[in-house]
């Protein structure tokens, strides 16, 4: 599954389990504030017990990604490109540098 599916697919889940959550506490009749708490601790405890496959298949890429890195071919030639040139002198040479030279 492509990295970014895998995010997507996750992030909705955990929102979608929280939404579910809040909703069934608010029709109970629980007030909001304690829906929501209720609601994030729960959804919480269930996406740990139940989302592990996908949630160590995202530790695992960000893993690979910082190790391996990726090189930004465009970024670098732009990097060395602006280094090369040279840019004028921000003062005149007229005014003085130092203050004995005043």
């Amino acid at each position: 599954m492509k990295t970014s599916t895998r995010w997507l697919l996750y992030s909705f889940i955990r929102v979608g389990l929280f939404a579910a959550l809040f909703a069934g506490l608010m029709l109970i009749g629980i007030e909001w504030w304690l829906s929501a708490l209720f609601a994030t601790v729960l959804a919480f405890a269930i996406s740990y017990l139940l989302l592990h496959k996908t949630r160590d298949e995202l530790a695992l890429d960000l893993q690979h990604r910082r190790t391996h890195g990726s090189v930004d071919v465009d970024a670098d030639a732009e990097n060395d490109a602006s280094d090369s040139v040279s840019y004028p002198a921000a003062r005149s040479t007229d005014e003085p540098t130092t203050p004995s030279d005043r």
